[in-house]
């Protein structure tokens, strides 16, 4: 049987209790150009490490290739990930047009048909 608190009551708000506003872990701007502009100091010293990697015999092939990919998004940015997108069991996409379409339609049609003089020279 569980202990009754001092008040007699269970649950409630309690100081510290609840959770917490989600707050974004990203340091200031200034911050992060600064971290930045101290990580291209040693690009060069990277890059070579990286193609030591690379090209070393003695390393496991995984770790070849991970530096390999490195250098080559360095140098050649990464590729675009490919989306593909497609219907209900691969199908083509079926659009649906809203019931709002068809008045739109004739309103532009009625509009294009309305003959404007031209402007008097």
């Amino acid at each position: 049987m569980a202990k009754p608190t001092s008040s007699g009551k269970r649950g409630g708000k309690r100081r510290g209790a609840g959770r917490k506003p989600l707050l974004p872990d990203i340091a200031p701007l200034h911050e992060r150009v600064e971290a930045a502009a101290e990580a291209r100091r040693y690009f060069n010293v990277a890059l070579d490490v990286l193609v030591e990697v690379a090209t070393n015999d003695q390393l496991p092939p995984a770790a070849r290739v991970t530096a390999a990919e490195a250098i080559i998004n360095r140098g050649y940015g990464r590729p675009p990930q490919g989306v593909e997108h497609s219907g209900k069991d691969g199908e083509k996409i079926q659009l649906e047009v809203q019931h709002g379409f068809d008045s739109l339609a004739t309103k532009l049609n009625e509009l294009a048909s309305v003959k404007v003089p031209p402007p008097d020279k």
